[in-house]
């Protein structure tokens, strides 16, 4: 099966591993958006071996249903190319009728954005977080690469840039191991007899 490399932009909570980038607005253009059907199917965390833990769920129409602690909250997903990576942007979906949602979903209740670098390569799926500490160092150049907002953890800034200043941003530093640092990924391999593209 063909790999395919791209990142996630999400609001994602500390849950996988650390703080993560949030973004005001959403990184994409109308004109960038993208079809990846090949991500559809149910993944599981890659070192629960014996499928103990929910299956995380992207389906074909772009939703996702992450699972944190037995508890399932649906995203909404919007995919787009920048160069030669591919990028997913994520809000909260419906919560429906249940009684409670998880962290993945609360993050979204305020409309934030943060980003994650993807690697898809057959039934193997990685999630790498933009880095925190690397993103508050980087924007303090002068001049910044992304606009930002103080907020009271300085190395938490809320950035207020524009799609098409984080679609330069991200093709600058999409290969950058910095930026997008492999010992902070989230590994999900395809649970067998999920749906998936051939």
């Amino acid at each position: 099966m063909k790999r395919i490399r791209f990142a996630i932009l999400a609001s994602l909570p500390l849950t996988l591993t650390g703080c993560f980038v949030q973004s005001l607005y959403p990184c994409y253009t109308e004109e960038n958006r993208i079809d990846v059907p090949g991500v559809a199917g149910d993944w599981r965390e890659a070192d629960d071996e014996e499928g103990a833990k929910p299956a995380w769920q992207f389906l074909a129409d772009g939703e996702v249903i992450t699972q944190q602690d037995g508890v399932a909250s649906m995203l909404e997903s919007v995919y787009f190319r920048v160069g030669d990576h591919v990028f997913v942007d994520w809000t909260a979906g419906d919560p429906g009728e249940s009684d409670c949602v998880n962290m993945y979903w609360l993050t979204h209740v305020r409309p934030t954005h943060s980003v994650l670098k993807v690697d898809l390569d057959g039934d193997t799926l990685v999630l790498t977080p933009l880095d925190i500490a690397w993103t508050a160092k980087t924007l303090a150049e002068s001049p910044p690469p992304l606009a930002s907002l103080p907020t009271d953890d300085e190395q938490r800034p809320l950035i207020v840039a524009s799609p098409q200043d984080w679609q330069t941003f991200l093709k600058t530093h999409a290969e950058n191991p910095e930026a997008f640092k492999p010992q902070a990924a989230l590994e999900l391999v395809r649970v067998q007899g999920g749906d998936s593209e051939e």
